[in-house]
């Protein structure tokens, strides 16, 4: 068992996405696109001309939004509000058939935090019009790190049945639609082949009706662009196929820059799903949409990868992405981003004490198998002393199991737990010649609280452990608490099959979408907490699980230290000794 420092992979799922912008006008000057993308504009033929009658008195209403969650290794946001107030919309006129400015505009400005806007009485020759948003102070500043502008824009139909929108995807896509209408292609004609395009570019075959749905092909698609710094669109999309004029360089950069995120995507997702249905409505269409974001993301991956479409005759069909194990399967014609999975069994046993049911699998390594727990105990008999649940909320015993003490989960109390001192008055001798020790406490404050049984070290010389060793403590009968060895086992497999050297915690965390290499069930264990009234934010917190010690050693690991590991913690993405005695998960082992 490897001890590593944590590796922060600090991605910021959409953030990171968006800093392409800064390099906007290299990377856009020959192309681009625009347009509402969820509209059906009642013009068939894009040219507007004499027969059709002036536009008098119409209505233009649309939405302003800023889409995307922030984010970085130990915290989930999810933004709760719509658009900043104050923001200032104008619409353009444009020419029908050069798609020039004509010099007649309009202003409105939102004045709610929907990001919604109205234009009344707006009478018009032309049906074209170019909808520009200034945004609010508050926005300037976020808006600027991602397009170095203050302004979204996007080229529209007002004769459009349905509502604007303007965005950040809605204002990349205007440079494609700019492009193709000014080289003489009809609007409705130029519309569907920017909508088409960029289908086949996310690898999907259908454009999303639903507002959410959009918003997750949005995200994906601007952290792809991310990856293409100087690559125009030209490059990405066009009549050839999207990539088609990419060189290998530029997929293998793409490839590893999309499983990138996948990586960021399934640690947001390594959270049980009961978590996200309580945290609120907002919350929970969230969690909905990063799951179409990892469908959106295999997309992707089949579209460089040249995997094809995948259709009934392709089902179980399994494209490799990276020497890591990650691929891409075919199933119920989409593709899914999955693992290299080594054979494994699952199964159940009940708990003759309480009568639950757990999940288990039997996972057959080539040195032979495993079988573990899918799930945290959750015991909680009335003989057992110091159980709790996080946060002290009996929800969360029900959704990542119970917290245990190291000594009454062993059920070795009292037998390798010892005080520094043989009593207060040894205790007050030794520190005599000090007034204060720590905290402002006396030392007699002091003594007394070192004495008392929370303050005990663990007496590592009195261990006769071995990897032979087997300790039920409050595992069901058949079960027992893992010892370092069994895990050691397990990691050494994951770098052996894998090639995962770190980063073993976010490879083995369950995601309900991306098939997991073992099966193992284990998760993130998150806190939810509101950041004042602009965003929802889940804290990723390290839990730590029980484990026993084979030999004396493991605890001298801490340089100078002789209070040391007596668990296994999963820290974001790290897995490795901890210092922790208490409130703790129990994951047991078949004897």
């Amino acid at each position: 068992m490897k001890n590593m420092d944590q590796k922060s992979l600090i991605c910021d799922f959409i953030g990171a996405a968006f800093c392409l912008i800064m390099a906007l006008a290299l990377f856009l000057a020959c192309s681009g696109c625009s347009g509402d993308l969820n509209s059906t504009p009642l013009a068939q033929d894009g040219g507007y001309t004499e027969e059709t009658a002036m536009l008098k008195n119409i209505s233009v209403a649309g939405k302003v939004r800023m889409n995307g969650m922030n984010s970085d290794t130990t915290q989930i946001r999810i933004p709760l509000r719509g658009f900043a107030k104050g923001s200032v919309v104008s619409l353009y006129e444009l020419d029908s058939v050069s798609f020039d400015m004509t010099g007649v505009a309009f202003t409105d400005t939102v004045d709610n935090d929907d990001g919604e806007f109205r234009f009344r009485d707006v009478t018009l020759k032309s049906p074209y019009a170019k909808m520009v948003v200034m945004v609010n102070k508050d926005e300037v500043v976020r808006l600027d790190s991602y397009f170095g502008s203050h302004s979204l824009s996007s080229i529209v139909d007002v004769r459009d049945t349905h509502s604007i929108t303007l965005d950040l995807f809605s204002f990349i896509e205007n440079y494609r639609l700019s492009s193709l209408l000014k080289a003489g292609v009809p609007f409705e004609e130029a519309k569907k082949q920017v909508r088409r395009e960029v289908l086949d570019a996310l690898g999907i075959y259908e454009f999303p009706e639903r507002d959410d749905d959009y918003m997750a092909m949005e995200s994906v698609m601007m952290s792809v662009l991310s990856s293409l710094l100087g690559v125009s669109f030209d490059v990405l999309l066009g009549e050839e196929g999207p990539y088609a004029r990419m060189n290998d360089n530029q997929k293998n950069i793409l490839v590893k820059d999309v499983v990138r995120h996948v990586d960021f995507l399934k640690r947001m997702l390594s959270v049980p799903q009961g978590f996200f249905d309580r945290a609120g409505e907002r919350v929970a269409m969230e969690y909905q949409s990063m799951l179409l974001r990892e469908k959106y993301f295999a997309g992707i991956l089949s579209a460089v990868l040249g995997a094809g479409r995948c259709t009934a005759s392709q089902e179980g069909s399994v494209v490799d992405v990276n020497e890591h194990g990650y691929r891409i399967v075919c199933r119920s014609e989409n593709w899914h981003i999955s693992n290299k999975v080594v054979d494994h069994e699952f199964g159940t046993v009940t708990d003759s004490r309480d009568g639950r049911v757990y999940k288990t699998v039997t996972i057959n390594f080539e040195n032979g198998p495993q079988t573990w727990m899918a799930e945290n105990l959750k015991y909680n008999g009335v003989e057992l002393e110091k159980t709790s649940c996080f946060d002290d909320d009996d929800f969360y015993c029900d959704i990542y199991g119970r917290l245990y003490d190291w000594e009454v989960a062993t059920r070795m109390v009292g037998k390798f737990f010892k005080s520094n001192f043989a009593s207060v008055e040894q205790c007050e001798e030794f520190f005599s010649t000090m007034e204060e020790i720590q905290d402002s406490l006396s030392v007699e404050e002091w003594c007394e609280r070192s004495m008392s049984r929370d303050e005990y070290i663990l007496d590592y010389q009195s261990l006769i452990f071995d990897s032979a060793t087997v300790v039920q403590g409050v595992c069901p009968e058949g079960w027992r608490i893992p010892t370092f060895d069994d895990w050691e086992t397990l990691l050494q497999n994951v770098d052996r099959l894998w090639n995962i050297m770190v980063n073993e915690g976010d490879f083995l965390t369950a995601t309900p979408s991306i098939e997991e290499p073992l099966g193992l069930g284990l998760y993130n264990v998150v806190r939810p907490k509101t950041d004042g009234d602009a965003e929802q934010v889940m804290e990723i917190v390290r839990s730590d699980y029980i484990a026993i010690p084979v030999n004396t050693e493991m605890y001298r690991a801490r340089p100078g230290g002789s209070v040391n590991v007596p668990s296994i913690f999963l820290d974001h993405s790290v897995m490795g000794y901890s210092g922790e005695f208490r409130s703790l998960f129990v994951r047991c082992i078949k004897n």
